[in-house]
């Protein structure tokens, strides 16, 4: 009887760690700074733009201001492979304001709120894809962008799902968790078998 080989996949699981480390701190400071700024924003600007377009704008800002964060985040564990800073910040907070943009045009259009998880999936795979061009060269880079899609769309759920009054230290804790996890997942999966001697970088 012929034997099947099965091909093993070995997971890079300090990367794994440090990324899950960066990206719970970084998360979790995001969306804090992110419903901070959304809200103060939006209410500082009703006094003189209005309503909707104070909630786009403020949406658009806080959204800039988290995936910047995110960004640094990212840097900091894959620097090696893609060491511009300024690229890593920049895409991220680009990719994420295009979501928050993006969804803030569907949701002005379809007059109804899709957030948090139809919304979340939409700056997720914005977010996923401008870092994702940092990322294109190693080997299943791709995966990066559904893990990301996932990962932003379940912290968001867990962060309305847990949040309320007096359990705001719930909601962060269990949307960073989540969205730490999934997307080590990912990130131990492209770097699997990675060093110091690959030539991956990207400026």
């Amino acid at each position: 009887m012929q034997s099947i080989s099965v091909p093993s996949v070995t997971f890079n699981w300090r990367i794994g760690l440090t990324w899950m480390a960066g990206a719970f701190v970084a998360w979790v400071i995001g969306i804090y700074f992110f419903f901070g700024i959304g809200w103060g924003l939006a209410e500082a600007l009703k006094r003189t733009i209005g309503t909707p377009l104070a909630d786009t704008m403020s949406f658009i800002v806080a959204g800039l201001v988290f995936g910047a964060i995110l960004g640094v985040s990212a840097w900091v564990v894959f620097q090696r492979w893609a060491s511009s800073l300024r690229a890593w910040v920049v895409l991220s907070a680009v990719g994420f304001g295009v979501g928050a943009s993006a969804l803030a045009g569907v949701e002005a259009l379809m007059h109804n709120d899709i957030f948090p998880i139809g919304g979340a999936a939409v700056i997720g795979l914005a977010l996923s894809t401008a870092q994702w061009m940092l990322l294109r060269r190693m080997p299943q880079a791709g995966w990066w962008i559904v893990a990301n899609t996932i990962g932003v769309a379940l912290a968001f759920w867990c962060a309305f799902t847990f949040g309320g009054e007096g359990r705001e230290g719930i909601a962060l804790l269990s949307s960073g968790a989540a969205y730490a996890v999934i997307t080590a997942v990912a990130a131990m999966g492209i770097f699997s078998g990675a060093d110091s001697t690959e030539e991956h970088v990207v400026n």
